[in-house]
């Protein structure tokens, strides 16, 4: 652990949807075949229909106790404008559509009507975004691929992640790895995007707004 600065989960914060490698950015998401979605790190997604009593409970569960309140819903079918005006009304805001009748959402907690959205006969499921599901397979492995290392810096390490008054820490070079990072459409890049970045020790390099996506250098030991 390093011990200038603070050090936190990038992929943990709130709005981030995927980290890739910026030489080789993939989506984290293949085309469904069946009734899952195949993530390309993390176990797939399998639709579980859900009783009302249990979408009620969840959404509620979610909204107290996820920080991020971001969430994974299957629709039981396709939805027109007007549903999703119904779902944001009820407290739950539609994202990026990811397959198979399902979506990223954000649930917001001051307006949420659990139990108008659980008994609607339009939800099948909800789950919270996991966390393996946000990284490509090789940074969830710790593989730093030699290609997307843009330089390195020098940090002080202690054994123990914690300096001690009398301790003195060594001294090594970190690298600064080139990623993509992919915010949730309701993300500002300006604002909390960038300021996401800058908090985790990383540069803004390029902004792009096609698909709310930060090009970053980040240290290796903040992808995580």
């Amino acid at each position: 652990m390093t011990i200038s600065g603070f050090r936190c989960s990038l992929s943990m914060k709130l709005g981030v949807v995927a980290i890739c490698c910026a030489a080789a950015a993939t989506f984290m998401i293949t085309p469904p075949a069946d009734a899952q979605i195949r993530w390309l790190n993390g176990p797939s997604e399998i639709a579980h229909q859900l009783a009302p009593e249990q979408l009620e409970q969840r959404l509620t569960e979610i909204a107290e106790h996820n920080e991020a309140r971001r969430v994974l819903v299957r629709l039981n079918a396709p939805i027109t404008n007007q549903d999703k005006a119904f779902f944001a009304n009820a407290g739950l805001n539609l994202l990026q559509y990811v397959g198979d009748n399902a979506y990223f959402a954000a649930i917001d907690r001051n307006v949420l009507e659990s139990e108008k959205l659980a008994f609607s006969n339009q939800l099948a499921s909800v789950e919270p975004v996991h966390h393996e599901w946000k990284l490509h397979p090789d940074l969830a492995d710790g593989i730093i691929q030699p290609w997307s290392i843009v330089g390195e810096h020098m940090v002080a390490r202690s054994e123990n992640g914690k300096a001690e008054p009398d301790e003195r820490p060594r001294f090594e070079f970190e690298a600064d790895v080139a990623v993509y990072v992919n915010f949730h459409a309701d993300v500002d890049l300006d604002i909390e995007g960038a300021n996401t970045i800058r908090k985790m020790g990383g540069e803004v390099r390029s902004l792009v707004r096609s698909t709310n996506m930060i090009v970053v250098h980040l240290p290796a030991s903040r992808i995580e």
